[in-house]
């Protein structure tokens, strides 16, 4: 019996060791006293930070416990039509035996990671000088930095590899057409070892314009939401960029047209679409019902970012450790590690998985 996300933390979050006791885990950059600008008396105690960091992306996509590291795809019907026996005798030949088409699909998860160092003395002086309690400033910035890194790996664009870092939803949501077009080289198509250079099997729609911009319109959005609807897919969430939002809702307003908004709460589960009654969570704007989320990392293809149609019921966040923070702990830490520092670190293991293509679309050169 498969567990939920939420028995899955509840096991996984428990008593932990609060001490690294690997010296070689130390970074160069520490935040030692000398830094000036951390204390100054005139500042006060206030931080305020100037910096974006939200993680759209992360939080509309669903979660779940890291199962096998591999699963299967079906790629091809046993049956287009047919099946029909002609009964006019008592000879109607029974159909010839089928097999299905699979393919093997694996992923491992990965390891993201961030850290950071504070000396003794500067902790202390941050507190003494300017009463700024500098450790659990560090402690929130990065935690949010690491959650924003996280969300700019799945909106990175196809010809990254992803390499050690999280796929991306570009590359999920990918084509053969984007290596025949010459958008991208024969490999960076490829994804979970499956070849799109060649073969359309694992195709998710894409309507794209060889590189070069054009007018993003209704038509080319109602065009891609058909096609996915004819695949059989059933769009949960639009994902875009600040900016092709903007164009967007431009261009209803030109035909006297506009969005609709609706209440949303991302859970473990994702955004599954209007939540009607319910007054936690964050107002949308949606089309055809679908909510639209914006992200500022969407990847410019052109002069706007792409728009991202996810069937999230085949796109996950496999999850085999949650995030978690450790720090080194005072007093016996600083003999295990042989420094007068104290070291925060947050990791998550995990990869965005994706068990079928066809059900996802995306819009791209657009201005």
């Amino acid at each position: 019996m498969s567990e939920t996300m939420e028995e899955f933390l509840a096991k996984f979050y428990g008593p932990r060791k609060r001490l690294l006791k690997t010296a070689t885990q130390i970074s160069d950059a520490a935040v030692a006293a000398g830094s000036r600008t951390i204390w100054e008396p005139i500042f006060g105690a206030k931080v305020w930070s100037w910096l974006n960091l939200e993680a759209n992306a992360f939080a509309i996509l669903p979660k779940e416990p890291w199962g096998k590291t591999g699963w299967r795809i079906l790629t091809a019907r046993a049956h287009e039509s047919g099946g029909g026996i002609a009964e006019g005798s008592e000879g109607g030949a029974i159909p010839a035996s089928v097999t299905l088409t699979f393919a093997e699909v694996k992923a491992a998860p990965k390891l993201v990671s961030h850290t950071f160092d504070i000396t003794e003395l500067a902790e202390f002086l941050s507190s003494a000088d300017d009463a700024i309690d500098l450790f659990p400033i560090y402690r929130e910035e990065i935690g949010k930095e690491h959650a924003s890194c996280i969300n700019k790996m799945l909106v990175a664009d196809s010809d990254t590899a992803a390499g050690n870092n999280i796929e991306s939803l570009d590359r999920v949501v990918g084509s053969s057409l984007e290596v025949d077009s010459g958008r991208l080289d024969a490999s960076d198509a490829d994804i979970y070892g499956l070849d799109r250079d060649s073969v359309t099997t694992h195709d998710a729609y894409v309507s794209e314009n060889d590189n070069t911009d054009r007018d993003l319109s209704l038509s080319l959005i109602d065009t891609v939401l058909q096609n996915v609807w004819d695949n059989g897919g059933l769009p949960k969430v639009i994902l875009t960029k600040t900016n092709s939002m903007m164009r967007w809702q431009q261009l209803l307003e030109a035909e006297r047209r506009f969005m609709d908004t609706a209440r949303v709460v991302p859970t473990y589960g994702g955004v599954r679409g209007p939540a009607p009654g319910v007054e936690a969570g964050f107002l949308v704007a949606t089309y055809f019902g679908i909510p639209i989320i914006p992200s500022i990392d969407v990847f410019n293809y052109s002069t706007i970012g792409g728009i991202y149609f996810l069937d999230t019921d085949f796109i996950k966040v496999a999850v085999a450790q949650p995030t978690t923070y450790v720090e080194t702990g005072k007093g016996e830490g600083f003999i295990y590690r042989g420094y007068f520092k104290t070291q925060g670190l947050y990791k998550t293991r995990a990869e965005l998985r994706a068990y079928r293509f066809n059900s996802s679309g995306k819009l791209v050169d657009l201005k």
